[in-house]
């Protein structure tokens, strides 16, 4: 009896280490066509126009060669958005593809990677009319600074991999149409993006010409990814009704999960044009590793900067300058009323100065917290347009801070400040009197110590030049929408 008990007890414990071991296990890759109902996802990311212009001209693309473009089912799916390429001791997931001639010819290519270090990649260049890729080794850039800690075996890190663009004599000198990343010249492969803002895609058929010319000063928002089960479509409505007052050309956001009210808000800005939303699914955030919620919120800061890098260099060309602020967040100008004129102050006070050309413009942090206001001067759903208590003194310069970016010089973006430039980042600390980051938080206490320190309030209306108007729009876009 005991003997039978104890067999029991062995097979129940070998059924459980079992069960753990295998939930433990990464996701295995799955092949599947991208959703339809996501949000920028298929033209953008995939080649659907070098497939089709294959299929149509099949006389074009005889040539021998040791590699066969890959067909709509080759690609591996790590998630919706991300494109698998397995190595040795883990993976390679692959975002995006970009066409980058500020410098030279080169191909951007977005991944994430488990494996450090990196193994040795190569980019296939795909062109058009020409069956036979163009092999380039990918060379690497961390997109996160390495004092900060990482990169991680088995964490997913976030990598900008350049391969030349530049053609093989004597062929002809085009923008490739296509990328895939490769550990091997010749073999399956897995991948295949799309180069986004490549010339020479006219060559494949139509292509919608970009609308106009960019201004001078111009300034594109990018956000984060977004995540929020909660309502927060007023608060929406109040950022991006303040944006368009600061004079912001378009916003780009990277969505997850939203309440239904905060997607009907989006829908109504993109159908005007003001908003680019992409829905976003994480690649596999750890091959197997147990890790805490602190050390996740902190991984993620890395994570997010694939999204954070796709925003820049999808609207190269577009725009001069990119700011990273979160939805809780505004660059103000102190002492003019838009974002395009505070930066050309700044830059002639610069050449006045005999700075060197800028890629940053920093702001410091100020906090407005909700458990501060002594008073409210508007609908206190709205608190950038209600609160008007904020701390006194700002955050440390390099803690917190947002800024304008710069891009024809920059490389690598990063929430605050620029990563990496064409060579060592020119930054200006923008004074205070002249233009903040207001932070908006609920508590103090959220922030820590650093936030406290700074506790002392005082009155800061701001706001109220444009808060009657900006009240009475925000209130027509919410019956407009019905929220």
């Amino acid at each position: 009896m005991r003997s039978t008990l104890t067999l029991r007890l062995i097979f129940l414990a070998s059924c459980t280490s079992f069960i753990i071991l295998w939930l433990s296990l990464p996701p295995a890759p799955r092949k599947y066509l991208q959703s339809h109902g996501l949000r920028q996802p298929e033209s953008r990311l995939l080649p659907y126009k070098y497939w089709y212009h294959r299929n149509l001209y099949p006389e074009n693309y005889r040539d021998d060669t040791c590699v066969e473009f890959p067909d709509f089912e080759d690609i591996l799916y790590a998630s919706a958005s991300w494109q698998l390429l397995q190595v040795e001791n883990g993976n390679v997931y692959v975002y995006g593809a970009y066409w980058d001639d500020r410098f030279e010819p080169l191909v951007r290519v977005l991944v994430y990677s488990d494996v450090h270090p990196l193994p040795k990649l190569y980019c296939q260049l795909w062109y058009p009319n020409d069956n036979e890729p163009q092999l380039e080794v990918a060379i690497p850039l961390y997109a996160w600074r390495t004092q900060w800690g990482g990169p991680l075996p088995g964490v997913n890190e976030p990598y900008i991999l350049s391969c030349s663009g530049r053609r093989h004599s004597p062929e002809p000198q085009v923008a490739p149409v296509a990328a895939a990343v490769v550990t091997t010249p010749c073999g399956a492969v897995t991948n295949v993006v799309r180069v986004q803002n490549a010339p020479s895609e006219s060559l494949l058929g139509s292509v919608q010409p970009e609308a106009g010319s960019r201004r001078n000063n111009s300034v594109a928002v990018c956000v984060k990814w977004i995540h929020f089960r909660e309502d927060i479509s007023s608060k929406l409505i109040e950022w991006l009704q303040l944006l368009k007052q600061m004079d912001a050309e378009k916003v780009f956001l990277y969505t997850i999960k939203l309440h239904p009210k905060t997607v009907k808000v989006l829908d109504h800005y993109e159908a005007s044009g003001f908003v680019v939303a992409t829905d976003l699914s994480h690649a596999p955030q750890m091959s197997g590793r147990q890790l805490s919620p602190t050390l996740m919120e902190f991984l993620d800061m890395r994570r997010e900067l694939v999204t954070l890098n796709d925003c820049l260099y999808r609207n190269l060309g577009k725009y001069e300058w990119i700011a990273i602020i979160d939805v809780d967040e505004m660059i103000v100008p102190y002492t003019t009323n838009s974002w395009p004129d505070l930066i050309q102050s700044e830059l002639a006070s610069a050449a006045s100065e005999g700075a060197l050309p800028l890629d940053a413009l920093v702001f410091a942090n100020f906090y407005i917290t909700a458990d501060s206001q002594r008073d409210l001067v508007g609908p206190a759903r709205l608190p950038m347009m209600a609160f008007t208590w904020r701390n006194k003194e700002h955050s440390p310069w390099g803690w917190r801070v947002k800024s304008f970016m710069n891009t024809s010089s920059m490389i690598a973006a990063h929430n605050h400040i620029p990563i990496s430039c064409d060579r060592d980042c020119v930054m200006r600390n923008v004074k205070t009197e002249v233009g903040k980051l207001l932070h908006f938080r609920r508590t103090c206490s959220e922030e820590g110590a650093e936030c406290e320190k700074e506790r002392e309030i005082i009155r800061d209306d701001t706001f109220g030049r444009w808060r009657e108007r900006m009240v009475k729009e925000i209130e027509e876009i919410e019956r407009i929408v019905g929220v």
